[in-house]
């Protein structure tokens, strides 16, 4: 059932529950799934989680954080669980997208003092900031049928969170594997043209997670195990990790890898958006078929995650093939 519904400026933005278990519950918009709660969705809900966890158990020196995309507040109630950082920050453009985030349990965040929600557009932001953050998460809604999601993507974004980044600072971006196939290598070969130092994590069945940073991840600090447990525990165990340091067995490959599988093309920008629409210029079977796409691109990682394998840093296990 629809517990709430706006048609804004920008965009429908629908909140729905199950009837049987009112505790489930989804957002969309313009009828696209982009947060939910534990039992919902997985591929949502998953990724909600581990962009929060993920980048700050690699690097427990994050004080500040950019979130880009609020959604069902998932992303924001899981960093906050980390009592180090000092200032969260979200910029989501769709005010209705901020009401609607009111039901859901997770939005108790937005009392936490650490937590400031501002309606605008992340790339006017990070246009006009003077901030430096120590963690910036990329999180808008990403779906081939509607404009304006591949500026998101594109060389230009990329340039301005890496700007924006501290010097120990990390990028990440959840990407779906389930774009076309040379849509999927054109975001990693953009990402790779920007930040000195990409790798990309697998959150099967369906999410890549990227994380750029000015520093190789290989050397520095990790959060104490005890912590991690106590802290990322009890979301990883919804998503089936009996351990949270199991998070480490997602690493696949580094920007080395990456940039030679993706190799040689073009590069997603303003000016040219060779993403936008794609699906609709792609191929019958590519517009037919998602799992084609899907497994042609995880095979693609996994080319480049054998590449990489000898160069994984100690505590980042690449998984075999």
């Amino acid at each position: 059932r629809v517990v709430f519904e706006e048609e804004g400026d920008l965009a429908t933005v629908r909140v729905s529950e199950a009837v049987e278990d009112t505790r489930l519950r989804g957002m969309s918009i313009d009828g696209v799934t982009i947060g939910a709660t534990p039992g919902w969705s997985y591929p949502i809900y998953s990724k909600q989680v581990l962009i929060a966890h993920l980048p700050m158990w690699l690097e427990p020196r994050v004080r500040s954080a950019l979130q880009i995309g609020l959604g069902s507040a998932s992303t924001l109630e899981a960093l906050a669980r980390h009592p180090e950082l000092e200032r969260i920050e979200c910029v989501e453009i769709s005010a209705a997208g901020v009401r609607g985030s009111h039901y859901f349990a997770e939005a108790r965040v937005l009392e936490d003092p650490r937590v400031r929600v501002r309606v605008e557009d992340a790339i006017h932001l990070l246009l006009r900031t003077t901030e430096r953050y120590d963690l910036i998460v990329a999180d808008g809604k990403q779906n081939e049928d509607f404009s304006g999601t591949s500026k998101m993507m594109s060389r230009e974004l990329y340039q301005l969170a890496l700007d924006r980044l501290t010097e120990h600072g990390l990028f990440v971006q959840w990407v779906p594997i389930a774009n076309g196939v040379h849509e999927f290598r054109t975001i990693v070969r953009t990402q790779a043209s920007v930040f000195p130092h990409l790798d990309v994590f697998y959150d099967p069945p369906l999410s890549a997670i990227f994380v750029g940073a000015k520093q190789p991840l290989a050397g520095r600090p990790r959060m104490p195990a005890d912590e991690a447990r106590r802290r990322m525990g009890p979301d990883l165990a919804r998503l089936g990790f009996r351990d949270p340091l199991w998070i480490r067995f997602e690493w696949l490959a580094d920007r080395d890898a990456l940039a030679r599988a993706a190799g040689e093309g073009p590069l997603n920008t303003w000016d040219d958006s060779v993403i936008e629409f794609a699906s609709y210029r792609a191929d019958r079977r590519a517009q037919g078929e998602l799992g084609y796409a899907a497994a042609s691109n995880l095979a693609w990682l996994l080319e480049a995650a054998a590449d990489a394998r000898a160069r994984a840093p100690r505590d980042l296990v690449a998984p075999t093939a």
